[in-house]
């Protein structure tokens, strides 16, 4: 190797500890002048997001409490019901009148819809809830039932 080529790589290690010392000092003076309420990407997916509250303490799926819900009729009930018409065999009117599908459980109760092999959730609608059985209990309509 010759004089100039050591003249050379010297110059250009030299040069690259420059460019790495600007780098880094920019990093150290860019985070210090960062406002604390810049939030980036990184620290969006590595900050842990609070979990769902699922299940409370109390909470009876064997049990439906409408009021708790504050939900309108119609986010879980078909209105009116396919069978308003032979519910009431006299003063028939378009009513709610049979249980809302499963999807309508689904959206909010998926995790204790999997719940074991006969979910107590299940129960507010089904007798015996089972793949075998999927009979239901009455649904509480005509109005005076339902009032109660």
């Amino acid at each position: 190797m010759t004089k100039h080529q050591s003249n050379q790589i010297k110059k250009i290690r030299a040069g690259l500890l420059v460019i790495f010392f600007c780098l880094v000092s920019s990093a150290i003076f860019y985070s210090r002048t960062t406002p604390k309420n810049l939030v980036t990407n990184a620290e969006i997916s590595s900050t842990p997001r609070p979990k769902k509250k699922v299940q409370t303490r109390n909470a009876r799926y064997s049990e439906f409490p409408h009021n708790k819900h504050k939900l309108a009729c119609s986010t879980c009930h078909n209105f009116p019901s396919a069978n308003w018409k032979s519910v009431r065999k006299t003063d028939a009117f378009p009513d709610i009148t049979d249980y809302p599908r499963h999807e309508s459980c689904l959206n909010c109760h998926r995790q204790q819809f999997f719940k074991g092999a006969k979910p107590q959730i299940c129960s507010i609608c089904h007798t015996n809830p089972s793949p075998n059985d999927s009979s239901r209990h009455p649904f509480p309509n005509p109005r005076e039932i339902f009032d109660q």
